[in-house]
Parts: C-alpha cells; sequence; structure tokens
C-alpha cells in the first residue's frame, strides 16, 4: 500500500511532463480534466469518504496511484495500453495513455 506523501512523490515527474499538456497533447477538456484529477489527487475516489476501501477489488485503499498501478480490477485495461498487469509510477509517463487508460476503465463514466 502507498503512503500519500510517496503518492505525491510519484506524480512528480509526470507532473513535469504535463506543464504544457493541453497545448501538446490537444486533450478534449473532459479528458484534460480526468487526467487532472489523477495528477493532483482531486479525482472521485473513495480515499475521501469515511470508508477508503476500493470498490472494485476491496485490497487496498481507493487512492490515485491504487487505481492507475495496483488495482486488480482494471489488470486487462493495464495489458491492453501497457502490456503490463501492474505498474511502476515511473511506467507510466505518457499523458495519452493515462487519459487512454482512464477512459477504458469507465472508472468515472
Amino acid at each position: 500500500m502507498t503512503n500519500p506523501r510517496r503518492t505525491w512523490q510519484m506524480y512528480t515527474g509526470f507532473v513535469r511532463n504535463c506543464v504544457n499538456i493541453n497545448t501538446n497533447l490537444r486533450l478534449t477538456r473532459q479528458k484534460l480534466r480526468l487526467a487532472t484529477g489523477m495528477i493532483t489527487r482531486d479525482s472521485q475516489l473513495n480515499q475521501h469518504l469515511s470508508d477508503p476501501t476500493c470498490n472494485y477489488c476491496e485490497e487496498g485503499l481507493e487512492t490515485a496511484a491504487h487505481f492507475l498501478y495496483e488495482c486488480s480490477h482494471f489488470v486487462t485495461q493495464r495489458q491492453e495500453i501497457w502490456g503490463k498487469s501492474y505498474l511502476h509510477p515511473s511506467e507510466a509517463d505518457s499523458v495519452q495513455n493515462v487519459v487512454r487508460f482512464i477512459l477504458k476503465s469507465h472508472r468515472f463514466s
């Protein structure tokens, strides 16, 4: 399980790559909002609720890091995009792939 401070540190390099996200990637407003929510931890995940356990796998706290890298429920989507079941934060280095993962997961639909 990842602690909040470490989760934030994992995003540091990722955030640096996203400085000109809208200009470089030409994302729609919805996709930009989803990607930004994951990066800044301001997303609709259970980590802010009284029971922060992941509703999908019930194996850990539902944080952005858990959703992107660890949740066993989303293994298929990670396999399709990155070719791996589970990721290390350094492997999620493409904003476009993160957006594709978020959309394929239907987690925010």
